[in-house]
């Protein structure tokens, strides 16, 4: 962080937050006198065990989108779709369905109700990512396999620090609850004291 000398966060110096933090770049510096509280996504930022969601969504998209009458070439529509898919990454999911639905009308095709694509997709991505949320909850895998490197280690200095966090996510609300509660439970380190944005 260029402006890490006169930043709140040298109070962590030495710590894994200084570590996370000095891969940041900051745009402006802080001007607080210390850290108030922690707002984290969980897919991504904390967690590993939706990795791959894209892998499932554009697929599946486009195969909708060569069903409809005036329809361009799977790579065109693959890029489209990535393209659209990446913009709306971290809303909730059915706005990217809103937005098939319309891609799909723009093309002369007749489409469900975005809620029925969402479904489509979340039965998919549930087919990928089962196993993993199982064997977290077996605990026969390491549960920090599972999360992004070092994001268990800033929580445990969060937590030691007292600083409440807080958890968002574009993921609908029961599965971010069963997935935060798997090994390692992150509410153990304050990660779900309060969940915004579901």
């Amino acid at each position: 962080i260029r402006q890490f000398a006169n930043s709140p966060i040298r109070q962590f110096a030495n710590s894994p937050i200084r570590q996370f933090a000095m891969s940041i770049e900051t745009i402006s510096p802080l001007k607080i006198s210390h850290i108030r509280f922690a707002l984290f996504d969980f897919d991504g930022t904390i967690s590993l065990i939706r990795e791959g969601w894209q892998g499932v969504m554009i697929p599946v998209m486009v195969q909708l989108l060569l069903r409809a009458p005036r329809h361009e070439s799977e790579a065109e529509l693959t890029t489209l779709v990535s393209d659209f898919v990446e913009r709306l990454t971290g809303k909730q999911t059915i706005y990217q369905m809103i937005r098939l639905s319309e891609e799909i009308s723009k093309r002369g095709g007749s489409p469900e109700d975005p809620l029925v694509y969402k479904k489509m997709y979340l039965d998919l991505l549930w087919e990928r990512i089962r196993g993993r949320v199982a064997a977290l909850k077996e605990k026969s895998v390491v549960a920090e396999t599972m999360m992004v490197p070092g994001a268990l280690d800033i929580l445990r200095a969060l937590q030691q620090r007292n600083i409440p966090c807080y958890l968002a996510s574009g993921t609908d609300e029961p599965y971010v609850l069963d997935e935060a509660a798997a090994p390692p439970d992150f509410r153990d380190y304050q990660a779900l004291l309060k969940i915004l944005g579901l």
